[in-house]
């Protein structure tokens, strides 16, 4: 009997060897998507461009809606990214009760507990179980990587491993410093502008809402030198905790345009849809629309 699955390159021969061309996924079959599709985080310290390229990554690897795909082809594959910071925000404008307690935190300049963090982010999750995403600002401790690992292990307790893929975006603590002097935000929703390398349209303002962009008083150069080590400090233990399995890729260079030409391909080899062997039922929808089509 044929494994059910291959998620080597031997597959397409051997789809070959059956007068088929290789079936990537079904949408005429049932099967468990959420046992396929890839879960990736991205980390850098504040600064590094990494919620730049997870939004490019968003943009360019969009996921195709379930009416693009057509019966007994292949899926494209597809990428969501997922912001804590903007889940977070909106949480705070639906006045929920966590976005109440969260903004009353953020005003006073505490930190989100650990508990309200990922009850939020495993809700988000759970609601995407399936598709392919992109983690970006979660998990900030080890204490939350774990917690992630339990959640995401009892989404799908057949997965061999709950996280596919970690980006790290390591940029130097100098040039870090010279974007962050440069650095305006949209207080609204988080955008972020850099005066020399990324301008707004308009300076001094929003591209898309028109509104004022301002500048944080704490970042002038010493104090985001303090910033970057207490990153070191706290992310190290939760890189260690993912390089101990092997999943870490280091991405770095000079701006953000840089980097992506290194990491776009690299996502999307993760990426791409896993060669299914498929059941006889699969084989009969398949053999089914190769009649059709000669």
């Amino acid at each position: 009997m044929l494994p059910s699955s291959i998620l080597g390159r031997k597959a397409p021969a051997l789809f070959r060897t059956l007068g088929q061309q290789p079936i990537r996924a079904f949408s005429c079959a049932a099967g468990d998507a959420s046992a396929s599709n890839r879960r990736l985080l991205i980390f850098g310290a504040p600064g590094s461009g990494k919620g730049t390229l997870a939004g490019w990554l968003g943009r360019d690897l969009n996921a195709p809606t379930q009416a693009d795909v057509e019966p007994c082809t292949a899926s494209a594959p597809g990428l969501t990214a997922l912001s804590s910071g903007d889940l977070l925000r909106a949480e705070m404008r639906a006045g929920t009760p966590l976005g109440q307690s969260v903004e009353a935190l953020i005003n006073s300049g505490g930190l989100v507990p650990d508990d309200d963090m990922v009850k939020l982010i495993a809700g988000q999750l759970a609601a995407m179980d399936g598709s392919n995403w992109l983690l970006d600002g979660f998990p900030r401790t080890l204490g939350q990587a774990m917690a992630l690992d339990e959640v995401l292990t009892s989404l799908t307790p057949s997965r061999q491993a709950p996280i596919d893929y970690v980006i790290h975006i390591d940029v130097p603590s100098e040039v870090i410093v010279e974007r962050i002097a440069g650095r305006l935000i949209h207080p609204g929703s988080g955008r972020i502008y850099n005066r020399t390398f990324s301008p707004p349209k308009v300076p001094g303002v929003d591209d898309l809402t028109g509104e004022p962009l301002v500048s944080r008083v704490d970042d002038d150069p010493e104090s985001v030198r303090r910033r970057l080590e207490l990153y070191a400090q706290t992310s190290q233990p939760i890189l260690d905790y993912y390089m101990d399995r092997g999943i870490v890729g280091r991405f770095t260079g000079p701006t953000s345009d840089a980097i992506y030409t290194t990491l776009l391909p690299q996502i999307q080899e993760i990426l791409a849809p896993t060669v299914v062997l498929p059941s006889a039922e699969d084989l009969t929808c398949a053999a089914t629309a190769h009649q059709v089509s000669a």
